[in-house]
């Protein structure tokens, strides 16, 4: 239950509310009942508001990926979870409830699976392949067939190094590209390397090349590019090599 007391000063036409609020009993009050998590996963932070001691219960589907973190940090009935990477194709779901004395409350925490970024990074991969001329590629072993994307000639997978089955590298150097870049290149958010050296593309690197914010490595160097960088770029802000001379 809630109530007001209204503190006022006519004279001065100066005034104040103070809102006091009583729980019942036993009582657990969480912001929200529901959080949702994308592949990467993250952090779960929040606090909850209580008059009886709680303990807290993983559902059993999901304690290998929700895990609750122990913090010296004097905030109040404070509750930190990590979400790892998810690195199944499909979504999934999992509970935290949280008791103390005869109050029971329930969060849902949904993550998002590989399965949609992985249809989409094969489209654009197909993309890609037909934007450069890829039936005239010196190699294009696999490529738009119905074979793992880790299979196809240039595309790597390394879920024990990266944490999922997406695209992390991609080596097409020295390979006979030619066309443009598709702004389709910027679906493949997992890469880390891109190497596109010593093709004879036309036009310039689309700025959807500023969706590539894992990326650490970008050679694009004896590609006959031209026109400017673009701003785009200074999103990849992991970037520690680039390779653009002539």
């Amino acid at each position: 239950r809630t109530a007001q007391i209204k503190f006022i000063n006519k004279e001065n036409n100066i005034y104040e509310h103070v809102t006091i609020t009583q729980m019942q009993r036993d009582a657990i009050v969480v912001a929200e009942a529901e959080y949702e998590f994308g592949v990467d996963g993250g952090n779960l932070d929040f606090e909850i508001q209580t008059n009886v001691d709680i303990t807290v219960t993983i559902s059993d589907n999901a304690k290998d990926w929700i895990q609750q973190v122990e913090t010296r940090a004097l905030v109040t009935k404070a509750l930190f979870f990590d979400i790892a990477v998810c690195e199944e194709e499909e979504d999934r779901e999992g509970t935290i409830t949280i008791s103390g004395g005869n109050a029971t409350q329930t969060i849902t925490v949904k993550q998002s699976g590989l399965k949609e970024i992985l249809e989409m990074e094969r489209e654009a991969l197909i993309a890609f392949y037909n934007a450069t001329g890829g039936d005239n590629w010196k190699r294009n072993d696999n490529w738009c067939s119905d074979k793992p994307v880790s299979e196809w000639y240039g595309v790597y997978t390394n879920p024990s190094y990266y944490g999922n089955d997406g695209v992390c590298i991609l080596d097409l150097s020295d390979n006979n590209l030619t066309g443009g870049i598709p702004e389709e290149i910027g679906d493949l958010t997992f890469l880390h390397s891109l190497n596109l050296m010593g093709n004879t593309f036309t036009g310039g690197i689309p700025a959807t090349i500023g969706n590539l914010t894992k990326l650490e490595t970008l050679e694009l160097s004896y590609s006959n590019l031209s026109g400017e960088i673009p701003s785009e770029i200074g999103k990849c802000s992991n970037l520690t090599i680039i390779q653009l001379n002539d």
